[in-house]
This record gives C-alpha cells, structure tokens and sequence, in this order.
C-alpha cells in the first residue's frame, strides 16, 4: 500500500508544480506585453507634445489624443493574458493527469492491485506452469551448481543463454557440454558462433579454431562452413573467404534462413575485392619518391599484370572483377568494355557469376 501514498504524493506534486509554473510563467509574459505597450504609449504622448508645440497640432486635438492613450494605459492590465495562459495551463494538466490515471485504471481492471509480492520460493516452485522462463534458468544454474556434471543441464542453459543474450555464458556452457559428452561438430560449430556473438561480430582465435574443428569432423556442416569463411574474411584472406561462401551458397536449398546472411556476406567481399588493386608497403616507398606521372605508370603496370595473370587463369570470377574496376577508375574505358565482355564470354553458363559481372557493369555505367 506505500507505493500506491508515494505514487499519489508525486503525482500531486508534479501537477502543483505545473499549475503554479504556468501561472507564474501567465503573469511574467502578460506584465512584460503591457510594460511593452505603455512604453509605446509614453513615446506617443511626447510626440503630442511636440506636435502641440510646434504647431502641427492644435491644444482640443491634443487634450483627446492624450485622453485616449490614457485610457488604453488603465485597460493595459495583464489579468486577460494570465487568464488566457492559465486557461491553456488547465489543458496541459489534464492531459497530464490523464495518463496516470488511465494507466490506473487499466491496471485496477487488468491487473493485481492488491496481490502480495511474490518470495522467490514460490516463483521458483511455479515456473514451469506460469512460463517464468529467468526463474527456470535459476533453477537449473543452481540445480548445476550442485550437480556440474549434468549434461542435459548444460545444453538447455547454453540454449536460453542465447536466447536471452548470455554469449559468454554460453560459449562456457557449451565448453562445458564437451567436457563432459566429448566434442562434434554441432558443438563446435555452436561454439563458434556464441563466441562471435560475445565479442559482438568479431571472430576471436577461438572461435576461427572452434568453426575449423567442425569442418575437420564434418566437412559440409552448414554453420560451421559460415563461420569458418566469416573467420577468413575477418583475417584478411578474402579471397579464400569469398570461394567459401560462393560454395556454402551454391550447396544451401532456396529455403535455407543463412542464405540471406551468405549472400550479404559475398556482396560484401566482392565490393571489397573488386576495386583497383592495392599497393604494398614496399611498392608505397618506391612510389612516394616518384613524381606524379612515374605513380601512375607503375599502377597502370599493376593493373596490366592483373590482365596478363587472367590470360593464364581467365576463370578468376574476381580477378576479372577488379580488372573491370581498375580499368575505369584508370579511365580506360575502352579496355573495360573489352574485359566485360571476355569475362561475361567466359561465365556465360555460370548465371551466379553472370550477375555479379552485370551488377558491376550497371554500377560503373558500362554497356
């Protein structure tokens, strides 16, 4: 029953404040619109006397003219502007009562106004039937506590811990589920991803480890082939990467849930890969001695090697795609046309690779 005093007493103080705010703020702005129009006032009555003086007004015009100002500075009284502001304010406060007082009356409907709180061994005895999902996996860390080596435990832990956003909790219960029923790819692979998502995207050198011993021991495991990838991309060799998750796609049905992260995955590396090609710190230090023109002969270099090396290999779907790139960028756009059209000769019959050489080509504007 205290809340209910304590809740009331705020919500009285809150719409006092508000209504003697409004107030104060109702006489502070109507006293300084009238203290504005007196001033006025006053300046017109100067003038009247100096148009009385100089001639350009006679005394009867101006004895009216002065009488009429001084009737409107009498009328200049701020009651009407705090009348008004007040009445806005009243507005105000209702609306803001009506929100406690319709959450009130919700609750006096819905819920349990006068229901005691609940100990914990209660909660804990009816978890299961009221769906109490925190008071189960109490229950079953302390059941654990007391009983480490039950496996069942660990696996529904490591499961709820996921979902409810636990990784670190859950890359150590699955730890624990090996220790105790021996490793699998499943698990390892499970691993993998509750440390990713620990370390919020970032594959750790554990978990790059964990996605690797699933493919030793099942080389077509689907999450484990995706980790394995995402773990090469992160370290650099996107390559490698790519050819992973060009194959994980190809071999997933239309159905699979991991296509759309695969897919985003590839498009990903392929706008990485597929610009002009990058130089080395050795090449850096060579070039930055060089003048203007000598740098661009050795990139123009780069990129000719890149051609010669699709000559001996013209299936490297992304060495093509660079070559296409850096020919644009280099404004050799006659040469890119030429590159799009051996690469789209050279993949005719391979349609995934077809529309990345198209999508290229409708982004650097090429026919």
């Amino acid at each position: 029953m205290t809340i209910w005093i304590a809740a009331g007493i705020l919500s009285l103080i809150c719409v006092a404040a508000l209504w003697w705010g409004s107030g104060s703020l109702g006489q502070v702005n109507a006293k300084s619109a009238a203290s504005k129009n007196i001033g006025l006032y006053e300046t017109r009555l100067r003038e009247i006397k100096a148009e009385e003086a100089n001639g350009s007004l006679d005394q009867a015009e101006a004895r009216a003219q002065e009488a009429e100002i001084g009737r409107r500075i009498l009328a200049s009284t701020p009651a009407e502007s705090v009348d008004k502001i007040r009445s806005n304010s009243r507005i105000a406060i209702l609306a803001t009562l009506t929100v406690p007082l319709l959450a009130l009356a919700i609750y006096a409907k819905q819920g349990l106004p006068s229901m005691p709180d609940v100990p914990q061994a209660t909660r804990l005895e009816n978890a299961e039937s009221f769906g109490d999902l925190p008071a189960m996996i109490f229950k079953v860390e302390r059941h654990l506590a007391k009983n480490p080596n039950d496996s069942a435990g660990w696996e529904l832990l490591s499961t709820n811990y996921i979902n409810f956003g636990r990784f670190a909790d859950a890359a150590g219960a699955i730890q624990k589920i090996i220790e105790l029923k021996g490793t699998s790819a499943e698990l390892q692979a499970n691993l993998a991803e509750a440390l990713m998502l620990r370390d919020k995207g970032i594959m750790p050198a554990e978990a790059i480890a964990a996605a690797n011993a699933a493919l030793k021991m099942d080389p077509a495991h689907s999450k484990a082939r995706y980790y394995a990838a995402l773990g090469l991309a992160q370290s650099g060799k996107k390559d490698e990467a790519l050819a992973l998750f060009q194959k994980l796609l190809a071999d997933s049905p239309n159905d699979a849930p991991w296509r759309a992260s695969v897919d985003r995955e590839i498009k990903s590396l392929i706008d990485g890969l597929a610009r002009p090609p990058q130089l080395n710190e050795e090449q850096l230090s060579a070039g930055a001695a060089q003048t203007g023109e000598d740098q661009q002969a050795m990139i123009v270099a780069m990129v000719e090697g890149l051609a010669k090396k699709l000559v001996e290999n013209p299936n490297d779907l992304t060495g093509s795609l660079r070559l296409i790139r850096a020919r644009v960028v280099l404004r050799q756009i006659d040469e890119a046309k030429v590159s799009l059209t051996t690469a789209r000769k050279t993949f005719a019959d391979n349609a995934e690779a077809l529309a990345q050489i198209n999508a290229l080509a409708n982004e650097l504007n090429l026919p």
